[in-house]
């Protein structure tokens, strides 16, 4: 899986999001392409914390209909 040039960044003063898109095959060849949301916080310089939104829905969907495949 690769992740795709965000569709779009919003900075903040101790916080950056990412908006992104991914692209993937599973080794049985099924195509995976998910959407994220990823927020940085930070101190200064550090990372305080990131948190990962993800399609929950279509990855679900995705693994339902993957059976042994994946």
């Amino acid at each position: 899986m690769k992740l795709l040039p965000p569709l779009d960044v919003v900075q903040g003063e101790d916080v950056v999001v990412f908006h992104l898109k991914s692209e993937g095959t599973a080794k049985s060849g099924k195509s995976f392409n998910n959407e994220y949301i990823f927020t940085f916080r930070f101190e200064g310089e550090r990372i305080l914390s990131i948190r990962e939104f993800v399609d929950s829905g279509y990855a679900a969907e995705w693994f339902a209909g993957a059976g042994e495949e994946v």
